[in-house]
Order: C-alpha cells, then structure tokens, then sequence
C-alpha cells in the first residue's frame, strides 16, 4: 500500500506514464511467471502498461540503473543522520540533475524536454475510480494461461481464493485461462472440465491490494 501511494503521489504531479520498466522484484510483483499480482492489475486498470526486464538484467533499464547511481553518489545517503536529511539530499541532488547539470549538448535536461512539466495525462487520486478500468484488466488476464496443481479435495487457489474443479483432478494438474470474466480450467489435453466466476476480479478488491500478491498452488 506504500508504494501504491507513492505512486498515487507521483502521478498527480507528473501524470500517468504510457508504461512502467519494471524488474521482477517485490513490490511489482512475478512478471510473466504466474498470475499478475494485484498491483498490477491495479496499474493496467489506470492504462498503464507493463514492460518487464529480463531477469538479471539490469542492462535493458540501463539508462534509469546509471541514474540511480548517479543520484546516490550525489545524494551520499551514507553521511544522511536521519530520513529527513537524506530526503533534502536526495531532493537536491534529483534538482541539479535536471535543471543545473548540463547534458552533452549544453543545455539541461529541463531545457531539452520542457514539455516533461506539463502532465500529459492528468491524474488525481480523487478521480481514480473515473479513469480506472475493468474492461482493461479483462483484457490483460485474457492473454495468459497458468497452470495449478489440484490438491486433494478437488481445489485449486487463485489470488488465494479456493476453486472447486472435482476431487476426480485431485493431484493432478490443470490449466486456467480467463475469459470474461470466468476461470475456464482445462485438463492436459485441453478439455475444458470447469468454469469458474472469478469473484476476486473486481475494482474493489484490486483497487484496494487487499491480497498482497498472488499464492501459487
């Protein structure tokens, strides 16, 4: 949830980005391993899309690893007494960075992007619910497929919710797509053995994180 509003924050001053970088690291959640994390789903209801790194590769966000180095060396968080102090280094460093150092053209970052000022999609947390969409998060979960191990009594978990498939799958695996709203569980051969409502897909429960991510069974 910290780092929900901080997002929140940052999104009411510069707006809401076309995409996030992200690694595979908490919070952001598995990537492409398993379900999307609630978190996500939050950012693609905003239309905020995901670009995942390959993992141990800080290289494919080259440019934003090199500009926390840069910001740390500058910033010296290790002479920092206390979060406040190190928040005024960090504010400072983040300052000259952008509009006092020059880049290799001689002028500043702020005068070579002024538009970077001026949000291009505006966003305020107290209209959240008017921009934020279902239809996009049915969209991004209709284009994967998971695979669940059936424990003995029949269910399978997704987003920690318990499933009912039949106790004749039990400890054998099946596979689940999303569609429309429905977890269609499948066999190893791809025979459709149930449909499920999808309960926990909804803005409630993802605009709020209420599960921290999601439980592989």
């Amino acid at each position: 949830m910290t780092v929900q509003q901080a997002l929140r924050h940052w999104f009411e001053r510069w707006g809401r980005p076309r995409y996030l970088h992200l690694d595979h690291g908490a919070p952001w959640g598995v990537g492409k391993r398993d379900l999307p994390s609630l978190f996500e789903l939050w950012l693609v209801g905003l239309d905020v899309d995901i670009l995942w790194s390959r993992r141990h590769c800080p290289q494919d966000n080259g440019k934003v690893e090199r500009s926390h180095r840069t910001t740390q060396a500058w910033s010296a968080p290790r002479y920092c007494r206390d979060v406040q102090q190190l928040q005024r280094s960090l504010d400072q460093a983040v300052c000259l960075q952008r509009t006092h150092y020059p880049t290799r053209s001689g002028s500043t970052r702020l005068q070579r992007y002024p538009d970077l000022t001026t949000p291009l999609r505006p966003y305020h947390r107290s209209q959240e619910s008017h921009v934020w969409s279902l239809h996009r998060v049915y969209r991004h979960l209709e284009q994967g497929c998971w695979q669940r191990q059936v424990d003995e009594s029949g269910r399978i978990s997704l987003y920690n919710r318990r499933y009912a498939v039949g106790r004749r799958f039990a400890r054998s695996k099946v596979w689940v797509r999303f569609v429309q709203g429905e977890w269609v569980c499948c066999d190893a051969k791809g025979t459709e053995i149930a449909r499920l409502a999808a309960l926990e897909i909804n803005a409630e429960t993802i605009s709020q994180l209420q599960f921290a991510r999601s439980r592989r069974r």
